[in-house]
């Protein structure tokens, strides 16, 4: 069985913004996965692993919202049902960056 998690990698440079990617372990093996999208450092709670929607721009907030929506909308139908297989599919599980990358986020 997999785990699929949202993290946040901040930028080097605090008045950048860092980058959404999806984590994915499964057995001993681990993937990150570029979600596509960045935030600014505030917009991400550390402890609660998710986007912070507190932004009193009413714009950014609805965009913040969007992106958690998709990201949502990714993880559990597309990332969370391959990882639910509990033998015999750790090489697909481990491998759909590529898959998520070039037909879902266009890079």
């Amino acid at each position: 069985m997999a785990t699929v998690k949202l993290k946040f990698r901040a930028s080097s440079l605090m008045e950048k913004e860092g980058s959404l990617y999806y984590l994915i372990i499964q057995g001993r093996s681990s993937r990150q996965i570029a979600a596509g999208y960045k935030i600014a450092h505030d917009e991400w709670d550390s402890v609660a692993g998710e986007i912070r929607l507190q932004k009193e721009d009413d714009r950014r907030r609805r965009t913040l919202a969007g992106i958690q929506k998709v990201n949502t909308r990714i993880k559990d139908s597309i990332i969370q049902p391959l990882c639910r297989c509990k033998t015999g599919n750790a090489e697909l599980i481990l491998n759909i960056g590529y898959t998520l990358e070039t037909e879902v986020f266009g890079a």
